[in-house]
Order: structure tokens, then sequence, then C-alpha cells
């Protein structure tokens, strides 16, 4: 895993080289003029530096950071489509780097691979156990579970991480408190 996200790191700082194009009179202007120019000045120049992805990027991390909402009470499904919506909008994008799939899977009443009830859903992802106490991911995990818990007043989302093997899975679990549940903080995860 290490030697991913060593790869990563090399393709953001190639890409940056890359889209930079080695302007000497860019670079030269940076050099001798930076703490003299402008904020506009400074935002051409770095303009001429990024592309399109970059900017995507950084503004939904704004968002990702920033994002606050008013919860409301939800139907169960439209929960669970959020949720999806958020995962798919954040994830590998803003944070998880280390976590190893792009896509999360998805776990309900339905699924064999988990006893659920039908007011509980789980969403899953590995991690190598080397990386699982990495402080972004922690960070990137605590403030999705935030957003999360911002859909809906009457579900109630956590995660927790369990080691099996190389292996550490995150498991998120949504359940439906519409049922006066007072079982939200115990999850339960047998692998």
């Amino acid at each position: 895993m290490n030697k991913y996200n060593n790869l990563q790191t090399f393709e953001s700082i190639s890409s940056l080289q890359n889209n930079c194009k080695k302007n000497d009179i860019l670079v030269e202007m940076i050099h001798h003029d930076l703490n003299k120019m402008t904020s506009e000045e400074m935002k051409r120049i770095l303009s001429k530096c990024y592309d399109d992805i970059y900017y995507k990027r950084e503004l939904l991390r704004y968002e990702f950071f920033n994002r606050s909402t008013t919860p409301e009470k939800l139907e169960f499904k439209d929960f669970i489509k959020q949720t999806k919506n958020i995962l798919s909008r954040y994830h590998h994008i803003v944070g998880g780097f280390l976590i190893e799939d792009r896509e999360w899977r998805f776990y309900d009443a339905t699924s064999t691979d988990y006893n659920l009830d039908n007011d509980e859903v789980y969403f899953e992802n590995t991690i190598d156990r080397t990386d699982d106490q990495d402080r972004n991911t922690l960070l990137y995990l605590e403030r999705l579970i935030e957003i999360i818990n911002m859909i809906a007043t009457n579900i109630k989302v956590r995660y927790k991480i369990k080691h099996r093997d190389q292996l550490s899975w995150i498991v998120i679990r949504a359940k439906n408190n519409s049922k006066k549940d007072n079982d939200t903080n115990n999850i339960e995860i047998s692998l």
C-alpha cells in the first residue's frame, strides 16, 4: 500500500510539473516577484500551473470540510441514496487515499455476507493494516461520518475498523432509529 501512496504522490508532482510546463519565464517571475505580487497576479499565475481537475478537487475539499446542513426525517431508502452519493462524491477525491477500493461495497438485509435487519445497512471497504491508524485517514473517516449524520434525524451512522490478517475492514453502519432502537452505539461486525 505504501508503494501505491508513493506512486500517487509522484503522479501528483509530475502532473504539477507537466501543467506548469516548466515555463522558465513563469518560474523566474515567481522566484523574483512573489513577495511583490498582488492577490490577482498570484491567482493568474496559479491558474497557469493547475488544471480543472485540481480546481475541482480543491473545491470539493473545501466543501467537504465546511459543509453544514440541517438534517430532516427521511425514508431509509432516500437516506441510502444520499449516502451513496456522498461516498462517490468525496471518496478518493478529497481523502481516503489509503483506503483500497474507490467504491464502497453495500450490504442490506438481503445480503448474505452480514445478518442485517431491514432498518440497517453497511458500507464496507478495506485498508492495509499498517495504514488503518493513519491520521489523515481517520480524520477523513470522522468527517465523512459527520456529513452522513447530517442527512437525517432518524438515522444514526457509526464506523468501526476490524482487523483480519493483513487487512483491516472499515464498516460504516447506518441504523434507522425510527423504531426507537437503543442499540445505535453497538456495532457488532463478524468477519
